[in-house]
């Protein structure tokens, strides 16, 4: 496959575990970690890349574990919170990366970046959240069963936890329509359902995506299927139960939040905080988060980082210049 990104590289690390995960490197100087949400890969960041790179940082972005370039693990109870995690440490590692890195995470990524944060604190120096701040659900009440108390039997979380399920609907859809469902409309949908097509006509693309854009999402999904993704949410459960000796774990780390004024899900859960006042916000979270520093709200929907770039980017950008070396 040709990628459309040009002054990037592509790498290939092997894991421990003998997995091999692909990623995106470009720039120079301090090293900033990207990680993706569903149904992303690296190309979700194409807007991030370049403007981290011109500002002076190394950019690695990795594809989750059987996303994008990565390997599909067969086996679908691999795809739990620690082996993805093992499997960024693994990238950190296979790069020669020696120093903390900042940390940017959107969706599960912005998960992930708190779970990395939780368990090898020693390896990030700060850390930027898209769209939430992570809890770690105590193993009686999973995110799962969370959003289905708030949203009912339809919502995303909870279809996509029956093997086959999830997979059976996107089936019969165009691959770029369904794609351009989830990214341009998906988190207004006031039950987060998994987006349905509009049949009786061609959907007009936002400014924020290109037809290259849709086609290349496409083209990657059509290659490695939505099932390893999907997998990620099939261990929730698992690895919320793994997980507790870390759930009341303090996260000092100097961190962000952005959040999206239009991204139902994290507007109608009391973990999520449902506020849109960044002071509200800064106060509910500083038991468990005492260095966040600032909340940036901006009115996008779940995919900001795309919708609104060059906003997120300047907050982004702004807030990894401040913060102290490692």
């Amino acid at each position: 496959m040709e990628f459309p990104m040009k002054g990037v590289e592509h790498k290939y690390i092997v894991t421990e575990v003998g997995n091999r995960v692909h990623c995106v490197v470009a720039g120079a100087g301090p090293p900033v970690l990207l990680l993706h949400g569903f149904p992303e890969f690296w190309y979700s960041f194409r807007y991030q890349i370049p403007a981290l790179a011109a500002a002076g940082f190394r950019v690695i972005v990795p594809d989750t574990r059987g996303a994008g370039e990565s390997e599909i693990v067969e086996a679908s109870d691999k795809y739990m919170w620690n082996d993805i995690i093992g499997d960024i440490v693994a990238v950190l590692k296979g790069l020669n990366v020696t120093e903390k890195v900042l940390v940017i995470g959107h969706d599960w990524g912005a998960w992930f970046a708190g779970q990395l944060s939780r368990i090898r604190p020693d390896l990030v120096r700060a850390v930027v959240y898209l769209g939430f701040v992570p809890y770690t659900w105590r193993a009686q009440l999973t995110l799962v069963e969370d959003l289905r108390l708030v949203f009912g039997d339809e919502v995303y979380i909870h279809v996509f936890q029956e093997p086959g399920r999830a997979e059976a609907l996107f089936a019969k859809e165009k691959t770029s329509s369904l794609m351009l469902a989830f990214l341009s409309r998906w988190s207004d949908d006031p039950q987060l359902r998994i987006p349905k097509v509009s049949s009786d006509k061609e959907e007009a693309l936002p400014d924020w995506i290109t037809s290259a854009d849709l086609q290349f999402y496409a083209d990657t999904f059509d290659k490695t299927g939505f099932t390893p993704s999907l997998n990620v949410y099939r261990n929730f459960k698992r690895s919320t139960e793994l997980n507790a000796p870390f759930i009341d774990k303090i996260l000092d780390h100097p961190s962000l939040l952005i959040k999206a004024s239009r991204d139902i899900g994290y507007l109608h859960i009391s973990n999520f905080h449902t506020s849109l006042d960044p002071e509200e916000i800064l106060a509910a979270n500083k038991p468990q988060y005492p260095n966040l520093q600032k909340v940036v709200v901006i009115d996008a929907n779940h995919f900001m980082h795309q919708e609104k770039h060059e906003e997120v980017n300047k907050a982004i950008i702004e807030f990894l210049i401040s913060c102290p070396p490692s």
